[in-house]
This record gives C-alpha cells, sequence and structure tokens, in this order.
C-alpha cells in the first residue's frame, strides 16, 4: 500500500506540464491588466462599428486586419472575442493566455513524438518533451506575444502550424506502419487546409508544407520513402514560394511602397537578418530582459558582408551550425530537425519582406525548434556522462527547476512591465537609447501632459546621439514641443531638420507633421508658418526621390495640406498632384480638389472629385464625411443640390 502510495506521488511528465501551466497563468495575471496598446489601434478600431451594426462583417475580416488579404481568421477571433467576452484590453489578453497555455499542450505532444523517432533520446522523450514545453510557456521572450493583444494573429497561425505538423507525424507514422491510404488521403487534404488557415492566421502559416519537409528529410530514411510521400513533397514543398509570388504580384505596389518609409533596402535587410538570428538565439538561450522589448529600431543596419564585420560572421556561425546539425542527424535526428525548423519558421520574416528588422516576437513559432535541438543536445551530453560515471540524474532535475524559476521570475517580471505602455516605453530606452520609436512615444506622451522637463530631455538625448537621424529628430520634436508647450517654435529647427536628416525619411520622422498639423490649426504657434513647414516636408519629398529613386507620396501629400492651407494654391497643387500614386488613400485627393476650387476650376475639382469616391470607403465613417464636405463645397461652387452615395456602396454593406 505504501509502494503505491509513494508511486503515485511520484513526478511524472504531466504533473510537470500542469504545475507549468499554472506557473504560467500566475506570471502572466498582472500583464493582462495592461491597457491596449500600439498596433493594437489600427488593427483592433473596427470592431466597435462591427458590434454597432456600422460595418459588415465581411469588411471586418478581409479588409481591416493587418497582411495582404486581412488575416480574417484571426480577425473573427477577436470580433468572437469582443462579442462574447466585450471589447476590453483583459479579455483579450485573457483569451491570448489560453491560447498560449493551448499550444503549450500541442508543443509538448509534437516534442514528444519526435524525440520518440530519435533512438538516442526515445526512452526519456517524454520527460524531454515536458521540459520543452514548460521552457517554451515561461520563456520570457514570448511575454511581447502573449500579452500584445494583435500577437494573437502570431499566436494562432503558430498553434495552426504546430498542429499541422502534429497530424503530419501522426499520419507519416501509420503509413510507415500500415500503407494506409486513409492515411495518405490525410496528409494530402489536412496539411494543405491547415496551411491555408495558418496562412488567413498569419502569412507564417503558408511555411507548414516546408516544415512538413524539414520533418520528412531528418526524421525518416530516405530508403522506403514512399512514393506519394515524394509526390507531396514535390507538389506542396513549393507552396509557399508560389503563395509569395502569387501576393507580391496580386500587390507589387503596397509590396515596395513599404520600404519608402525605411532606412534600409531588401540587400540590406536580408543581410542583417544573419545578426537578428544570432541575436535571437542568444536571447533564446541565455535570456535578457532588460534588453527586451518590442522599441528595437535602433538594431544597426548591415550595409555589406563587413559593415559592420559580424555581418560575415553571423552568417558563417549560422552555417556552421547547419552543417554541424545536418552531419549530426544520423546520431541524433532531433536535433537535426530542431535547428531546421528554427531556420524555416524564420525564413519568410528574414526575407527581403519590408517588416522592421528586429522583432522578438518573430521566435514564437521558431523557438520551438531551437529548444527540442537544445534540449535533445543536453540529454545526449548527460547520457554519455552517465556512462562514464557522473551522477547526472540529480543535476540535470537541479537545473531544470533553477532554470524555470529563473524563467518564471523574469517573465513575471516582463508582465509588470506591459501594464503600462508608457512603462514599455521607459524600460525600452534604458537598453535602447537610439530608438526613435521608444523616444517618440515617451516623447509625445511628455508633450501631451504639457511635461516640458521630460520632453526636453528626450530632445537633448535625441541631439546627443551618434546616430545622424536621431539628432535631426531632435529638432524637429523641439520645434514641435514648443508649438504645443510654449505656443512658439523656432524655424531655425525646422531648418536644421530638413538639411540634417538623411535621406529617406522614415515613418517617425514624418509622423510628427501629421500631428503639428492639427494643433496649428487649434493653437497659435509663433514662429513658424503653414508655408515654411510646406516647404521643409517638400525639400524632404525631393531630396528622398532624388537619393532613393522611391516616390513618396505620403511627404507631398503632407506638404500639399500644408500649402493648402495657407493658400498657395499653385504649391498645393503640384505637391497634391505628386502625391497621385496607385493604392494612396482617398484622402491624398482632398488638397488637390482645395486647389482647383481655390482657383475657379469647378470642373476639375467636380471631375477629380468623382475619380476619388469611385475608391472611397463609405463604411469608414471619417473618410466618408470628408468626402460629403468636399463634395458640397464644389456642390455650392457649381450650384446644384448636394448628392449622396447610391445605397448599398458601401464596401462590405449586408
Amino acid at each position: 500500500m505504501r509502494h503505491r502510495l509513494m508511486d503515485s506521488l511520484k513526478p511524472t511528465p504531466l504533473m510537470l506540464l500542469v504545475a507549468t501551466a499554472v506557473a504560467t497563468v500566475l506570471v502572466y495575471w498582472h500583464g493582462l491588466a495592461g491597457p491596449f496598446l500600439f498596433d493594437d489601434y489600427p488593427n483592433l478600431r473596427h470592431i466597435p462599428l462591427w458590434l454597432d451594426g456600422k460595418l459588415g462583417l465581411y469588411a471586418l475580416l478581409f479588409e481591416r486586419g493587418g497582411g495582404a488579404f486581412g488575416r480574417p481568421l484571426s480577425m473573427a477571433t477577436f470580433a468572437l472575442n469582443a462579442k462574447l467576452l466585450g471589447y476590453t484590453p483583459f479579455t483579450f489578453k485573457l483569451v491570448n493566455l489560453a491560447v498560449h497555455l493551448l499550444i503549450g499542450g500541442i508543443v509538448f505532444s509534437l516534442a514528444r513524438r519526435v524525440l520518440q523517432l530519435d533512438a538516442a533520446l526515445r526512452p526519456w522523450a517524454a520527460w524531454l518533451a515536458s521540459t520543452v514545453a514548460a521552457l517554451w510557456l515561461l520563456h520570457p521572450l514570448h511575454a511581447s506575444t502573449v500579452l500584445y493583444a494583435v500577437q494573437r494573429m502570431a499566436q494562432l497561425s503558430t498553434l495552426l502550424v504546430l498542429s499541422g505538423l502534429w497530424l503530419y507525424l501522426g499520419l507519416r507514422q501509420e503509413i510507415v506502419r500500415t500503407s494506409s491510404r486513409y492515411a495518405t488521403a490525410g496528409v494530402f487534404l489536412g496539411i494543405p487546409l491547415l496551411t491555408v488557415c495558418g496562412f488567413l492566421a498569419k502569412e507564417n502559416g503558408a511555411l507548414l508544407p516546408l516544415l512538413c519537409c524539414v520533418m520528412e528529410l531528418c526524421m525518416f530514411p530516405r530508403a522506403g520513402r514512399p512514393r506519394s510521400i515524394k509526390g507531396f513533397l514535390w507538389a506542396f514543398g513549393a507552396l509557399p514560394l508560389v503563395a509569395g509570388v502569387a501576393v507580391f504580384l496580386s500587390r507589387p505596389e503596397r509590396f515596395l511602397a513599404a520600404y519608402t518609409g525605411r532606412d534600409f533596402d531588401p540587400y540590406e535587410r536580408v543581410l542583417s537578418q544573419g545578426r537578428a538570428l544570432c541575436d535571437y538565439i542568444s536571447q533564446l538561450l541565455l535570456p535578457n530582459p532588460s534588453r527586451m522589448g518590442i522599441f528595437t529600431d535602433d538594431f544597426a543596419i548591415s550595409k555589406g558582408w563587413f559593415d559592420p564585420p559580424t555581418t560575415f560572421l553571423a552568417f558563417a556561425a549560422l552555417a556552421i551550425a547547419s552543417i554541424a546539425a545536418w552531419r549530426f542527424r544520423r546520431y541524433s535526428p532531433a536535433v537535426a530537425f530542431g535547428w531546421a525548423f528554427f531556420l524555416v519558421a524564420h525564413s519568410l520574416e528574414a526575407s527581403i519582406v519590408p517588416l522592421e528588422l528586429y522583432y522578438e516576437h518573430r521566435n514564437y513559432l521558431p523557438s520551438f525548434g531551437l529548444l527540442v535541438a537544445v534540449v535533445a543536445l543536453l540529454a545526449l551530453l548527460a547520457s554519455r556522462l552517465a556512462r562514464q560515471g557522473v551522477r547526472t540524474n540529480r543535476i540535470a532535475k537541479m537545473a531544470m527547476a533553477g532554470m524555470l524559476v529563473v524563467f518564471a521570475i523574469s517573465t513575471h517580471g516582463r508582465a509588470l512591465v506591459w501594464r503600462n505602455s508608457l512603462t514599455i516605453a521607459t524600460a525600452s530606452l534604458l537598453s535602447h537609447p537610439e530608438s526613435i520609436n521608444a523616444n517618440s512615444y515617451v516623447f509625445l506622451h511628455a508633450v501631451t501632459l504639457r511635461d516640458a522637463p521630460a520632453a526636453n530631455r528626450v530632445v537633448a538625448s535625441l541631439m546627443a546621439s551618434e546616430r545622424p537621424r536621431n539628432r535631426a529628430l531632435g529638432h524637429l520634436y523641439r520645434a514641435y514641443a514648443g508649438c504645443v508647450v510654449e505656443g512658439r517654435a523656432d524655424a531655425q529647427d525646422l531648418e536644421a531638420f530638413a538639411t540634417l536628416s538623411p535621406p529617406p525619411v522614415t515613418i517617425p520622422e514624418s509622423q510628427p507633421f501629421y500631428r503639428l498639423y492639427n494643433i496649428i490649426a487649434t493653437n497659435k504657434c509663433e514662429g513658424v508658418t503653414d508655408r515654411q513647414i510646406g516647404s521643409v516636408i517638400q525639400r524632404l519629398a525631393d531630396r528622398s526621390e532624388r537619393t532613393t529613386g522611391q516616390a513618396v507620396a505620403p511627404l507631398r501629400y503632407q506638404s500639399a495640406a500644408y500649402f493648402a492651407r495657407a493658400q498657395a494654391w499653385t504649391e498645393a497643387e503640384d505637391q497634391a498632384k505628386r502625391s497621385m500614386q496607385p493604392g494612396t488613400p482617398v484622402v491624398y485627393t482632398v488638397p488637390l480638389v482645395q486647389a482647383y476650387l481655390a482657383t475657379n476650376r469647378v470642373e476639375l475639382a467636380q471631375r477629380t472629385l468623382q475619380e476619388a469616391k469611385m475608391r472611397v470607403d463609405w463604411s469608414n465613417s471619417a473618410e466618408a464625411d470628408l468626402m460629403r464636405r468636399i463634395e458640397q463645397q464644389v456642390q455650392l461652387l457649381k450650384g446644384q443640390p448636394q448628392s449622396k452615395p447610391a445605397q448599398g456602396s458601401s464596401i462590405g454593406a449586408d
């Protein structure tokens, strides 16, 4: 009886998994009280319109999310979340945490199946899998995914990809045992279906077939591979590439236009990813929460293979590790699988896609592979030491317990920081003082509160930076703060910004002009005029186009808006026409219509307005109201009654 009681109390892999899940809830709980943050607003702000019946479900799912196709599956979960639990940050983050726990269970099950296929690790597969799942659930690098509401898109994509791999591995083993036609049919039907679903959650889901190829090449011997599986690998292995080309060809202008707000080109981006991957690996293996955060735009750009020199060293290290893992696969296929999984899972966001260089949430899926590889490698090392008489069992348990405690404390600390958007930015500034986004957020918060000392500290920090772009931005921010806090600014600061700012003009540099436009409209700002600001923006746009060869439609529109308010109609018309590019927002039409009206060219104004109305999203109340006001001005000058959009013309109307 006593032995039975002791056996029932003996720890099991499942007990470790359950205990880790409980710990995960506890360490994340305080972070659930945080607000919506940053990218949450543009991606989720249309949900209240749908709840109020002012926006169609189709428009919400397919036209209001991120990515090329709106990420409708993710948007559907957000909509359901808001409908059932309410549109609050807490409920969104709570569901994110539940999804995180669900994925943790799949991580355990998939890792166990993978490790059971490795003959050298099969005896400890369950314990090693629970270790992988525990480390994954509590890893502090994942806090910015779980507590960032909109990153449910990355979570759902990960959920579907790992579920697809779990399904593929189960069906593939069934094919080995019985040559079942039903299992083969399941591979050809189930994997494409989950790939599509994963893609509709976030584009990373398209990597599922490639990851199945990794599974096949690393975990199953080439000899005796069924012809059906060979056909699957050929048919669907190229699917991500085909999908990527299709997305690019469907909207090439949108793809290339995104680089106009970046200070790097596609070649520099790919070069920089070698260093980014090495940094991700260091944070996954030896996490340093003080260096973590979402404000990582200070990540250095690789201008060449040796600029900085770590660019070449990073790619060399990745190549050596890849060769070593591939040659090691005969001894331990799990190690080779984990390493290849990590690289392939990063392949999309480490390509030429015009994204920021570095974001830690990109490791949410790839980290599974790296943890499998490292845990498997350490288990093999412990086994070898045990054969030499070293008592590794107790050492391994103590090391594991210590690592989980460190991870839990670190993740809890990050959760506390994530309760407030300002604390996130302030904490990021400590480890990323050159981050323009972090400086901008802290600065704008200070200006909003009319906290001149805090705003001046940010300005001083920017001006003391070694980076020319930061120093130039310091001048723009000083003018901006002067207008808001003191009601006057020095035009020399605007001139200094226009002179010192290196091309191209990035997104953080153009955003203050939007805010400044509204501020000057409601508050007097002595020392600067709309015409001066319009001229500064025009110079920035001219220089950017000369040096990069890329159109800068947003800058042209900003310049036109300032010129129009200054009644400099010739300049306003010129800049407005140059802002009219394929795919530009309808609002870019407004300064041109105003210029035509002011110079009594009513017919041209009406024709331009009619062309714009064909592209108006009438379900967007702000855009629709703007078009109606401009149309009213045109009709008043023309002496005709105002017309209304046709019934049902709004996109996605029910």
